[in-house]
């Protein structure tokens, strides 16, 4: 940490604007934002980042947790007999997936959230406009495919087949890069728990992601449902989802903490 009266003599963007404050004394502000200069010069950790920007990562966390753990809950209950049993009709069940889905879409859009003063670091942008660009194609898809829907014919088994396999994919990047992410915030929390369990729900995304491929693949050349279909449905329902889940829950339960500390640190310079 600098001294009070030091002068920083390299570059150091600031941590609410991204400001370079090379020239200016650690007892100085930010001439951009007025952000206390000293808060910058603290490291990299998450309990002194910029509290707003936390702040939207943390409930875009929660949301994809609440949004996968939904989804693993609708995969089990989709079956004829038990939505009878518990009376859940096919109208309410699509309304409940199109929920899940909105709740975890916004919540990768937050998680790729700029963090000020890293707003022009070249693997950290590139992962966060992954993340938004895929989101962005995966919310045009779905429109797209209820319009043609509603307008036009019916696409048949091989169209549906391709369609799901690559909303799929795009899906699958955007969690793998969400992925890459997070297990840069947990080095930044010096969560080691946290880190293994972000490569380990890494390896299952990328695994299920390239079986879901080879399943559609094999469904659309022979035309009739392929043997990969339950080994797939079964690790990504029954394995990834509920690692996925969990990785998201924790992260949050962490975040958590360190959004409250990194606003105490915030005041602490006002």
């Amino acid at each position: 940490m600098a001294s009070p009266a030091a002068t920083l003599d390299t570059a150091l963007p600031c941590i609410d604007c991204g400001y370079d404050l090379r020239g200016l004394s650690t007892s100085q502000t930010c001439p951009e934002c007025g952000a206390a200069v000293e808060r910058s010069t603290r490291g990299d950790r998450l309990c002194f980042a910029n509290p707003r920007w936390l702040g939207k990562v943390k409930w875009g966390v929660e949301l994809v947790g609440v949004g996968v753990a939904l989804y693993a809950a609708l995969d089990l209950l989709f079956d004829a007999i038990i939505m009878v049993l518990i009376g859940l009709s096919i109208q309410q069940f699509a309304l409940w997936m199109t929920l899940a889905t909105g709740m975890f879409l916004i919540g990768l859009w937050l998680i790729a959230a700029t963090e000020p003063r890293h707003a022009t670091d070249g693997w950290s942008r590139t992962l966060r406009l992954i993340v938004r660009y895929t989101v962005a194609v995966q919310v045009t898809i779905l429109i797209g495919f209820k319009v043609l829907e509603s307008l036009g014919p019916d696409m048949g088994a091989p169209g549906y087949t391709a369609l799901r396999a690559g909303l799929n994919l795009v899906l699958s990047v955007a969690i793998v890069a969400t992925l890459l992410i997070l297990r840069d915030l947990a080095s930044r929390m010096a969560s080691r728990a946290l880190h293994a369990l972000a490569l380990l729900a890494l390896a299952l995304t990328t695994l299920s992601a390239i079986l879901g491929l080879v399943d559609s693949a094999l469904t659309i050349r022979n035309e009739e449902e392929s043997s990969l279909e339950i080994v797939w449905h079964f690790l990504a329902a029954w394995v990834t989802s509920p690692v996925l889940t969990i990785l998201f829950l924790s992260f949050f339960l962490t975040l958590h903490r360190q959004h409250r500390l990194a606003r105490e640190n915030a005041l602490a310079h006002v």
